[in-house]
């Protein structure tokens, strides 16, 4: 029996009458498609306590009768359904506390119920068609398309539903993936992932919140007994939700916001540190395909976060000191125009063939992680021995901070910055660790560090602008270009004290005398490779 998997995807309701002409449900199929409608409530209290402790509670209306149903959700972005910790019949649709098992929040839910604060808060109604699939190797599919809307149980909002779910029921993991590329070939552009339950969407539907809003990413929960393997697919199933969250928030904005595409940038390049921190256990993983297509997407939203950067950031500041400056407004026109080229090829790519075959891919490998047979080691150890590897590679490259040229402040900029990704990662495996004040410490050398790097984009972006706009932007360049340097003067200046704090920031992880041994065995298989 196959571990139950299932890959979700957003379709466009103008495509939903394409789902059935597919032929890969045509081709596969073992029998006519079932079509049903189906109710669903959903309950907590008037202050979210279910939500904040990561349940759910539904009454469903199943053929003639009625299921109750209690979820814990799964890890977020994670393939695996949620975990159901009860589930039973009830009478007319209501709900019955009695038929909860956890006898705590069986108690708590019944003091709010008598006070009046449990109650709906928001439903779907869905008109759900499946079909059963069957590959000629034997593996077995549901593939189930959705259509209709979720509201919240007052009424004054509501949003559509439209959506495709494969969940695999016999047969190996890879073999969902196969078919998911199958559709996704027949109905793209239409289709897009989708790693928010529809839960999820329904509590933010019910407290009110912008479905266009920046998302950061979820902070990683992982127990102390599992494996490197677990771990890096936990690790890569939360940057796959953290970069498509802010795509399906970008795509449904009516507007252009920078932070959308800053955190889809973020997203990759903590994708690539995995691989990266990974790597030192398993070689193979620093140049598996996914390392080079995430840089591919990096580079992208690199290019169109550095326009972001100069004109919303840095010419507001030269016109508040130059405002009689003509040239400016010059060179603004020709970085307007180069950004709109920068948004367009990373709308481009999101749209793409490429970057739906990413983020399967990304899907594929936490599936298959355990393949690697060097990452089968309990992760806690090796964790602390990454970390601590990573500290002092740090406190290495930061010798003889203020001799340092800018390709070494860059250099240190990145070692900064995968060592406070790692900490992120592992943080949670050390109970009772002191990681926020740890990270606090690398606030002000970051930030200092990232400014730095900055004013030499910057400069690079303005030499870029001046060159092909001509003698007239000779003096705005040297303008900007003798502000930069004051500014990163002052900054320099500055360095040493950042550093100092990070210098004295304590680990949070226990220090090994004798590490683990991480050298990276002979290369393993590629597992999910990237179609080219």
């Amino acid at each position: 029996m196959s571990p139950e998997v299932e890959l979700k995807f957003t379709l466009d309701s103008k495509a939903a009458a394409r789902v059935p002409l597919v032929p890969l449900l045509l081709n596969l199929a073992t029998a006519k498609p079932e079509t049903r409608r189906l109710r669903c409530t959903y309950y907590d209290t008037f202050d979210g306590h279910l939500l904040r402790t990561h349940r759910t509670l539904r009454v469903q209306r199943v053929g003639q009768g009625w299921l109750q149903t209690l979820e814990r959700d799964a890890a977020p972005g994670g393939v695996a359904p949620p975990h159901v910790e009860s589930e039973r019949r009830v009478t007319r649709g209501r709900l019955d506390l009695n038929m909860i098992e956890d006898a705590r929040l069986r108690r708590k839910l019944g003091t709010w119920q008598a006070a009046g604060g449990l109650g709906r808060r928001f439903a779907t109604v869905i008109r759900r068609t499946t079909w059963q699939l069957e590959t000629p190797d034997g593996t077995s599919v549901q593939c189930v398309l959705d259509q209709g809307r979720l509201r919240t149980a007052d009424g004054r909002r509501s949003i559509a539903l439209c959506e495709v779910a494969l969940a695999l029921k016999s047969g190996p993991p890879q073999a969902l993936v196969a078919i998911a590329r199958e559709l996704a070939r027949s109905l793209q552009p239409s289709l897009s992932m989708e790693v928010r339950s529809r839960a999820e969407r329904g509590y933010s539907l019910w407290r009110g919140e912008s479905p266009t809003r920046p998302r950061k990413a979820d902070a990683l929960v992982m127990p102390g007994n599992i494996t490197a393997a677990e771990a890096m697919a936990r690790i890569v199933q939360s940057g796959c939700a953290h970069l498509q969250r802010n795509w399906q928030a970008a795509n449904s904005a009516s507007r252009y916001d920078p932070e959308h595409v800053h955190q889809m940038r973020v997203a990759s390049r903590r994708l690539r540190t995995a691989f990266s921190v990974f790597g030192e256990i398993d070689g193979g993983l620093r140049s598996h395909p996914l390392v080079e297509e995430l840089r591919w997407l990096a580079d992208l939203l690199g290019e169109a976060r550095n326009w972001d950067v100069l004109l919303l950031e840095t010419f507001p500041k030269l016109f508040a000191l130059f405002p009689d400056e003509p040239g400016l407004s010059l060179l603004v026109r020709e970085a307007t125009k180069r950004r709109r080229r920068a948004r367009r090829a990373v709308n481009d790519a999101l749209r793409s063939e490429r970057y739906m075959e990413l983020t399967l891919s990304l899907c594929e490998f936490g599936l298959r992680a355990r393949e690697h047979p060097a990452l089968s080691i309990p992760v806690t150890p090796v964790a602390a021995d990454m970390l601590t590897r990573r500290h002092r590679q740090l406190r290495k490259r930061a010798r003889r901070l203020a001799e340092l040229s800018a390709r070494q402040r860059h250099v240190l900029r990145i070692s900064a910055k995968k060592l406070r990704y790692t900490a992120e990662f592992f943080g949670s495996l050390f109970p009772g660790a002191k990681l926020d004040k740890f990270l606090r410490r690398f606030g002000d050398l970051q930030k200092g560090l990232g400014l730095l790097n900055d004013l030499a984009t910057t400069r690079e972006l303005m030499s870029a602008l001046a060159a092909s706009a001509g003698a007239e932007a000779q003096r705005p360049l040297g303008l900007c270009t003798g502000w930069s340097a004051g500014l990163e003067e002052g900054t320099l200046s500055e360095l040493p004290r950042w550093w100092k704090g990070v210098k004295g920031a304590a680990p949070f992880w226990p220090q090994r005398r004798h590490p683990v041994d991480a050298r990276p065995p002979p290369a393993s298989p590629a597992t999910g490779a990237v179609a080219k």
